[in-house]
């Protein structure tokens, strides 16, 4: 379901299992390639879905052959996400300080990154379905230049929504807690 190109050190089937675990969530059919990579956020990564087919020079990084310089074949949207970086450095403290120990703090992330990816994959269901493509869904406001706030635009209610769900559902909760755990164990490492 999904096609990750990773560029961190983390363990590529355990990230596989939480970005499986999203497209699930959000039954999304095909393909979707992720490039994941760290973040200078000392906490949380960041995130974003795109419309359209990838050069797979984008996600490999350095194009090698001629062949990397080519679109990906792939249904359209693919996904570009980070993890923090600070848990791999013990000696760095965090921003907050209501982050106590390492424990706490990678959980924190974790938990974050599994619902990233769920948000980012809702974001690629609405461009398959065309709900991305629609004015309203982007926040544009008739008769006005200006767009609606970044959190209230539709597109991006319906993505939290999607993530609400998976919170409000039983068994996918248990599941989203389980991959957030063994990630959290793995970023501690």
């Amino acid at each position: 379901m999904t096609r990750l190109y990773n560029h961190t050190r983390y363990d590529d089937a355990l990230l596989k299992d939480i970005l499986n675990f999203a497209a699930r969530a959000n039954d999304i059919k095909g393909d979707v390639p992720v490039k994941l990579t760290y973040t200078r956020h000392r906490i949380h990564g960041a995130g974003m879905a795109y419309n359209g087919r990838p050069y797979r020079k984008t996600l490999i990084g350095k194009p090698t052959t001629s062949k990397d310089k080519r679109l990906l074949q792939c249904p359209t949207g693919w996904i570009e996400a980070s993890l923090p970086r600070v848990l791999e450095r013990p000696w760095v403290k965090p921003d907050h300080s209501d982050y106590k120990d390492r424990d706490t703090l990678a959980l924190e992330a974790a938990e974050w990154f599994v619902d990233l990816c769920i948000h980012e994959m809702a974001h690629i269901r609405q461009y398959r379905t065309g709900f991305m493509n629609s004015s309203s869904a982007n926040g544009h406001v008739p008769g006005r230049n200006r767009r609606i706030a970044h959190d209230s635009r539709p597109c991006e209610i319906d993505a939290e929504n999607a993530v609400y769900d998976v919170h409000t559902n039983r068994a996918r909760n248990r599941r989203r807690q389980e991959l957030a755990l063994q990630l959290a164990e793995h970023l501690i490492g």
